[in-house]
């Protein structure tokens, strides 16, 4: 199976053990993201995996990609520039003590890049052509959708799904992430299953001329 995954990676900061960030003299460094960890995932299990994002051209951003590189992921469509990677620090909960997750992404390379920056053409495209071989559909999950998501109706998707079921904020979406992908995922997919069934059950009407 060949995926391509679109996002961020980012540098994440963890507190030892249970210690709470204002308790914690240092942290645990390493670097993940959701799309970024999917990508890892699937290789981890044979596939071939891409991942594309924005990475400052510096050595924090050339760590964040050698430790994809480390698990096979292709790494050939990642753009480099921009200001900084993003940091989010973590701190895992204990008893009745929640998990704590402090975001500082504001102005990282990936969020700060034109769309325009991306040779969309090529990413999308072959994706396109490998599901039109063996006969099956493309769709996309997006944040939302808005205006300009057509385009990728020219480009072999299917179908665009909204991620958010409504307004909400940019840290909300980061804490709601993993539910609102698997909701999203679930709707996509059950659409797909009732298109199919109704193609199954309608019968063809032979064009009438007058």
């Amino acid at each position: 199976m060949k995926v391509l995954t679109f996002g961020e990676i980012m540098l994440r900061l963890k507190t030892p053990e249970y210690l709470r960030i204002v308790q914690a003299d240092g942290f645990e460094a390493s670097y993940g993201g959701a799309e970024s960890n999917v990508a890892v995932s699937l290789a981890s299990f044979g596939d071939e995996a891409a991942f594309v994002t924005k990475l400052p051209e510096n050595p924090v951003g050339e760590a964040a990609l050698n430790e994809l590189r480390r698990y096979g992921v292709d790494t050939s469509l990642v753009l480099k520039g921009g200001p900084r990677l993003g940091i989010y620090y973590f701190e895992k909960g204990t008893n009745i003590r929640p998990t704590n997750v402090v975001y500082d992404r504001a102005g990282s390379s990936i969020s700060v890049a034109d769309s325009s920056e991306f040779d969309w053409e090529k990413l999308l495209s072959g994706i396109g052509r490998l599901a039109c071989q063996y006969g099956r559909p493309v769709i996309a999950l997006a944040g939302s959708v808005g205006p300009g998501s057509d385009q990728l109706l020219k480009r072999g998707i299917q179908a665009v799904f909204p991620i958010a079921d409504g307004p909400i904020t940019l840290a909300e979406s980061l804490a709601r992430a993993p539910e609102l992908i698997t909701a999203a995922a679930a709707r996509s997919a059950r659409l797909i299953r009732i298109g199919g069934n109704l193609c199954r059950r309608v019968d063809v009407i032979p064009e009438y001329r007058v």
